[in-house]
């Protein structure tokens, strides 16, 4: 198998569903090695089975990135099995709909624990090993236009997807001079599992009525673009925020007000 990450290791954190499924499939059809990454062993079999009868090669590795210990954990497990780290993608995340005066300081910890904390120990503990290796990498993160957008419900997942743009911008100051490049990828709505358990297939057509590409974006779609961030051609690019949300963001918050005062997310 040959590609533009033919012989390089990728390590991408939540890469058993959804977005995160998508870059482990498209990562191993340009030719890297990728471990993956997640909390269900069916789901991670399932993922590295789909890799493997490609012609890919992938390695598991189980974990909550919350744990601050997990970090240094995934990257020796990727050293170990495939001799190094050249891209890493903190992609590992959750969300929901919370209002805010009833949210609980409990769950709001959690949710920075989750997208900032493990982002930057996951991250950090590759970075080491890039470091060491002496050869450069990539790393992603994974933002959201939510970190850019306020939007009902989601004060814990906007303020952890803001605190990850601004760990993206200051990382790739700081790692620069090793040859390092940081990202980070902001998708508007994906059509994924996760956002057809949170909406349903009538608000989900409503939500497509306030994009203006008309639909939401397919996990491919954003595979693609971190794909090409990976990829020698963005070796010129980095601390910067890449949106992918079909003209959304450019349209302003208005059509987020309409879909939102519509209906009120249900508790």
């Amino acid at each position: 198998m040959s590609g533009k990450l033919q012989g390089q290791t990728a390590v991408i954190t939540g890469s058993t569903r959804g977005i995160g499924r998508a870059m482990a499939l498209r990562f191993a059809a340009e030719g890297a090695n990728v471990v993956v990454h997640g909390t269900d062993t069916v789901r991670a079999q399932a993922t590295a089975q789909a890799i493997e009868e490609r012609g890919g090669q992938a390695g598991i590795c189980l974990g909550d990135v919350a744990v601050d210990s997990f970090g240094e954990v995934l990257a020796d497990y990727a050293v170990q099995r495939f001799g190094s780290v050249d891209i890493f993608v903190a992609n590992a995340g959750m969300v929901s709909f919370d209002p805010l005066l009833e949210m609980s300081a409990a769950k709001f910890r959690r949710f920075l624990d989750v997208h900032v904390t493990g982002a930057f120990t996951t991250s950090q503990a590759a970075a080491r090993r890039m470091v060491e290796a002496g050869n450069g990498g990539c790393i992603l993160h994974m933002a959201s236009v939510g970190g850019l957008n306020a939007m009902f419900g989601l004060a814990a997942y906007s303020a952890a997807k803001n605190a990850v743009m601004a760990l993206t911008r200051v990382s790739s100051l700081e790692l620069a001079v090793y040859g390092i490049r940081v990202n980070a990828i902001a998708p508007g709505p994906v059509r994924n599992e996760m956002m057809e358990q949170l909406l349903g297939p009538e608000r989900i057509q409503e939500r497509c009525r306030t994009i203006p590409a008309g639909r939401l974006a397919e996990p491919d779609e954003v595979a693609e673009l971190a794909v090409f961030l990976a990829s020698p051609a963005a070796s010129y690019i980095t601390g910067q925020t890449l949106v992918v949300d079909g003209g959304s963001s450019a349209a302003g918050l208005y059509t987020h007000e309409v879909f939102t005062r519509s209906e009120p997310p249900a508790k």
